[in-house]
């Protein structure tokens, strides 16, 4: 397996106790083969201590770099292993996303497909944040903003104090009034590494953000953690689509389930 690239481990286990009858190696080693996927992801057995049952894998595959699966491949592996692990499948906590080695790349660390909303006097943009789980403690990457001649990407800073989490935060604000901005589930937000790993970020939904009322000023926002696969989990935000504040932990975001 090539050592150019960043590698994403995959945990996968079922209730041996809801499940009768043991999942075998060869089984989930097969699963992988059937794919044709066995030269570009690592299958690694659990087993428990004392029968050496096998109750999960961990499956290690690449994210960016010549080997890196595409998101069909990735959504066939994930369920050819859950018909191996039947209906008793057990979810684990994804790893967040740490961008390390410089953080952002300074010259298109963010990209959007979707043109964001231009409104003169009005603030509407996308940013990248290094951060801590919760409140404050945080650097922010980059940004993406709406421009009278389309998106203009800004780099700000490097991962200067090693934060382990990464975060995307889509804002609209302004005087009397501000955009709505919708980005379709099917439009691509892909963001870069001072490496020049790239990363496309999952989803399934669109991300509307509606500016409300707080004053004489209109604001909406959505703040998401992003996980080491590139799937969003909303941390805060508040429109018609969705309200929570404050914001959430890494862990209280994931369990809310991915965007």
């Amino acid at each position: 397996m090539s050592s150019n690239a960043v590698w994403f481990t995959y945990h996968l286990e079922f209730d041996l106790v809801a499940q009768a009858g043991a999942v075998t190696e060869q089984a989930c080693m097969q699963a992988v083969r059937d794919l044709a996927l066995d030269q570009k992801v690592q299958v690694i057995p659990l087993k428990t201590p004392r029968t050496r049952t096998v109750y999960g894998v961990d499956v290690r595959y690449a994210i960016s770099g010549p080997q890196m699966l595409t998101a069909a491949q990735i959504a066939a592996l994930d369920a050819q292993l859950r018909s191996v692990f039947a209906m008793y499948f057990v979810g684990a906590t994804p790893d967040p996303l740490y961008l390390l080695g410089g953080g952002i790349n300074a010259t298109d660390g963010l990209v959007l497909e979707t043109v964001l909303p231009y409104v003169s006097s009005k603030s509407v943009q996308a940013n990248i944040l290094y951060s801590t789980e919760l409140h404050g403690f945080e650097e922010q990457a980059c940004s993406v903003i709406a421009t009278p001649n389309g998106n203009a990407f800004t780099y700000i800073h490097s991962n200067s104090a090693n934060r382990l989490y990464t975060r995307l935060s889509i804002k609209s604000a302004g005087l009397g009034g501000s955009p709505t901005i919708t980005i379709p589930a099917a439009d691509d937000i892909t963001i870069k590494d001072a490496a020049n790993n790239s990363l496309l970020i999952q989803r399934t939904r669109d991300i509307v953000v509606t500016p409300m009322p707080q004053g004489s000023i209109f604001e909406g926002s959505k703040d998401f953690f992003i996980d080491a696969a590139g799937k969003l989990y909303l941390a805060s935000g508040a429109d018609a689509d969705v309200v929570i504040w404050p914001k959430r932990s890494f862990e209280e975001a994931v369990a809310g389930g991915a965007w």
